[in-house]
């Protein structure tokens, strides 16, 4: 049964930023559809301006219908910015990464959105050759990026050089170490590719760290196989108020067979506490 829209005072009466409202809260594409239909019938007026259609393609592609943002969107006469972000969206998220990647080019004005989508759909595809020259040319472009792009572009490092030169990069945008995403991604980069000594340098330097930040170094520690230092961080994340999740448990579990009867007790312990929390 078709889904109906959100709940609305007459068609004829929405404002521009009445309607955007109700596209944001609507939980399916039947109901999208509806409101679009509603509002054409009001008047056309309404998509004069990109910023209703925007709101609408953004509701199309979130809502799983990619095809139907890419048509509207297209038709808009005075695109900016947003719309050209929304369309990247939906192109990649229907798998059209060169079409993406034609738009991309073809776009007058990009900014750290722009970049952050393009950069993902890379790495999605298993790109990361092309996701690691898109970061060098988003900072020639001074184009800033977010925590969330170097969080994209971490995982797209394989090599000691790379991971160094993203680090640095994060340092002086002053993302290294006070923002929690950036850091955790870097010490994942640097476990992933066996730098641990750096990991735990990324650890040391944070000033808040979570509670994936320390499974992170403690993931790091046990392919080091370094138990009692696995164990040391287990115990400091309890005394500092950290509650311990699934992950922090199934790792020091896994750490056991290699430690004596005590460390296993500690590991119990541990086990015991976390269930009562």
């Amino acid at each position: 049964m078709p889904t109906s829209p959100p709940p609305s005072p007459n068609a004829a009466s929405l404002t521009p930023r009445a309607a955007a409202g109700l596209l944001a809260r609507c939980t399916s594409r039947a109901a999208a559809a509806a409101l679009h239909a509603r509002l054409l019938r009001c008047s056309r007026a309404f998509f004069r301006s990109p910023y209703l259609a925007n709101c609408l393609g953004a509701a199309y592609s979130r809502l799983g219908a990619a095809p139907s943002a890419i048509a509207l969107l297209r038709a808009i006469a005075r695109p900016n910015v947003f719309t050209s972000n929304i369309l990247l969206s939906g192109n990649l998220g229907s798998g059209l990464l060169e079409d993406a990647r034609r738009l991309f080019d073809g776009m007058p004005q990009r900014d750290a959105v722009t970049y952050n989508a393009m950069l993902s759909g890379y790495v999605g595809a298993a790109l990361p050759n092309e996701a690691l020259r898109l970061f060098c040319s988003m900072r020639e472009h001074g184009v800033r990026p977010t925590g969330f792009t170097f969080s994209i572009v971490s995982s797209a490092v394989a090599s000691a050089h790379h991971s160094q030169q993203l680090h640095a990069a994060a340092v002086r945008h002053g993302l290294a170490h006070l923002d929690a995403v950036v850091s955790n991604a870097l010490i994942d980069m640097y476990r992933r590719i066996g730098l641990f000594q750096y990991a735990a340098h990324v650890f040391s330097c944070m000033e808040e760290p979570d509670v994936t930040s320390w499974n992170s170094v403690m993931s790091a520690y046990k392919d080091q196989a370094l138990s009692g230092t696995v164990f040391d961080c287990f115990r400091s994340m309890r005394s500092k108020g950290f509650s311990v999740d699934g992950f922090s448990v199934s790792t020091v579990l896994s750490t056991c067979s290699d430690v004596k009867d005590f460390a296993k007790e500690e590991c119990q312990h541990g086990t015991q506490n976390f269930a009562m929390h």
